[in-house]
């Protein structure tokens, strides 16, 4: 059973940026001072970064079944729950997380494939085949394609620097939408980010 994608605002949440901007934004160093950005290794996880000591330390955020974790003994669902439990306590880390930097524009609304995970809206790539080009966007192009037998429409994203979130956050959306007028999305690729829609004859 398919669960809708919950968007969750995270201030503290600055994306794909490096340890030299991290370092530039965790100025001056006071201790519990944080943020959580993309790893720049290991490919949809995260990293938190915390103050402690006029230090930076940097503390891998790792997915597996489902679930987030940093030291495999506590896992969490989403990285709201991580934040929460480690504001708490800092179990094991330099400190507890006091205070955190946010992004410049105010909050941010996360999405990941976590998520999609978690809900049950990821397919197989291999059940997907693109065909003809019939329509471009700002973040991706709309291919009218054939999933498992059935006509659709497969939205490819092509700016993975910009495009990411504004993607995930418009699938997320499509998760909990139920009406007769509204294009219903069947599922998420992985790898290749591609949203697999109904198809409407006229758009």
């Amino acid at each position: 059973m398919k669960q809708p994608v919950t968007l969750y605002a995270m201030p503290w949440y600055h994306g794909k940026i490096s340890r030299e901007e991290v370092e530039k934004l965790l100025y001056p160093k006071r201790n519990g001072l944080f943020l959580i950005r993309d790893s720049n290794i290991y490919v949809g996880d995260y990293t938190l970064c915390v103050c402690f000591n006029d230090k930076v330390e940097h503390y891998r955020i790792a997915y597996g079944n489902n679930k987030l974790t940093i030291d495999d003994e506590e896992f969490f669902k989403n990285l709201e729950e991580l934040v929460q439990h480690y504001t708490n306590d800092a179990d094991g880390l330099c400190s507890k997380l006091i205070t955190p930097v946010t992004k410049q524009g105010g909050k941010y609304g996360l999405v990941s494939m976590h998520d999609f995970k978690c809900g049950g809206w990821i397919i197989s790539a291999k059940d997907l085949e693109l065909g003809v080009l019939i329509g471009r966007g700002d973040f991706g192009d709309v291919y009218q394609s054939t999933y498992k037998g059935q006509i659709v429409a497969a939205k490819q994203l092509k700016d993975t620097e910009r495009g990411e979130q504004p993607f995930l956050l418009e699938a997320a959306v499509m998760t909990s939408l139920r009406h007769a007028n509204v294009v219903k999305l069947l599922g998420v690729t992985e790898g290749t980010i591609i949203l697999v829609t109904e198809f409407m004859e006229k758009g």
